[in-house]
């Protein structure tokens, strides 16, 4: 069997994709195989792909209509025969050591995810982030809980009071963060699903992955570089972000209610809904490009924080569980409705 199979949805990252494809043909581990899903790209990549899979019986390319990312994850995850399946962003890239690092924790430790650290890559500058404090291994079920309640809330200061580790830091839901046992995936037929348009895809496939994940592992290392671009999908004016929200709240909440969590996880939830309406107020409400007067977007905002699940949130969210201090902040004004000075505030 092959090791790992590593899957890369490919839409319009003409730009980025050399890159991406150079950290690829670097890696030292040699049994892998790599899926490049061609999400019907409207650039060069389709050609760029072709013209990189014949270097290399590993690699392989498929094209298909445009679809959305989740479809395209799908795809690949249907092909892939590997022992470990590595979900990756095409606009980003591996370091060259990456897949060698994970594979000899899973070895070791046969986990059913292997969670390694990450750069950061923002406007020229590069910060590392490490994730956990130390390396572990655990099959502690309050471990896995603990982590599976930060898929949602990324963050975690408060104390844990987990064996293997004090505090969680930019935790989150991409897949590119850990290797995943390919059995996992397809004993339980898991999938990404494409009702959310691509928006928390990610989060809610990994929260119903750890439905499942019986042992967990960790190295200080770092695997990943994610770049985050200026023009990406999270940033700038959305007109529709309100209502594609919507539809990941729904989603979210059926997961809650369908495996009938109790309240860390309904907390973690909570959170994720306070990051999405601060994203909100940065791309709708405050937004330059937003053509409604500033009177309206006051209005609105005012008029959705007083709607579920927005109001759920910020009147149970735990302010222990806010780590950063400017969201400390901003829970506090808002559920004294303060929302003037919030608004002043917020820039």
């Amino acid at each position: 069997m092959i090791k790992i199979s590593v899957i890369a949805p490919v839409y319009g990252v003409e730009k980025y994709i050399h890159q991406f494809l150079d950290s690829i043909e670097k890696q030292t581990l040699q049994d892998i195989e790599v899926i490049l899903v061609d999400d019907g790209s409207p650039d060069n990549c389709p050609q760029i792909l072709d013209e990189f899979v014949q270097k290399d019986s590993r690699y392989k390319v498929i094209h298909q209509k445009n679809a959305g990312v989740s479809m395209a994850r799908n795809a690949g995850l249907v092909q892939a025969t590997g022992k470990y399946v590595y979900i990756v962003d095409s606009d980003d890239w591996l370091v060259e050591n990456a897949l060698e690092e994970l594979w000899n924790v899973a070895e070791k430790t046969n986990a059913d995810l292997i969670y390694g650290d990450y750069y950061l890559e923002k406007e020229g500058k590069t910060e590392l982030i490490h994730i956990f404090d130390k390396n572990f291994q655990s099959e502690n079920v309050k471990t896995i809980k603990t982590m599976h309640c930060a898929v949602n809330n990324n963050d975690l200061s408060s104390p844990v009071k987990c064996q293997e580790f004090d505090r969680i830091n930019h935790f989150g839901g991409a897949p590119w963060r850990a290797l995943i046992r390919k059995a996992v995936i397809d004993k339980n037929q898991l999938k990404y699903d494409p009702y959310v348009k691509g928006l928390g895809d990610d989060i809610l496939f990994m929260l119903h992955v750890y439905e499942y994940v019986k042992s967990v592992a960790y190295v200080q290392k770092p695997i990943y570089h994610y770049r985050i671009m200026e023009l990406s999908y999270s940033q700038g004016y959305k007109k529709n972000i309100l209502e594609s929200y919507e539809l990941i709240f729904d989603r979210m909440e059926k997961y809650l209610n369908d495996y009938n969590k109790d309240k860390d996880y309904w907390n973690g939830y909570y959170f994720r809904v306070l990051i999405y309406f601060q994203h909100a107020m940065d791309r709708y409400f405050k937004n330059e490009n937003n053509p409604k007067t500033k009177q309206e977007r006051m209005n609105e905002m005012k008029n959705v924080l007083s709607t579920s699940p927005y109001k759920e949130a910020i009147r149970n969210l735990p302010l222990s569980m806010v780590a950063n201090f400017k969201q400390k902040v901003t829970v506090i004004l808002l559920r004294f409705k303060c929302y003037r000075l919030y608004w002043m505030l917020k820039k």
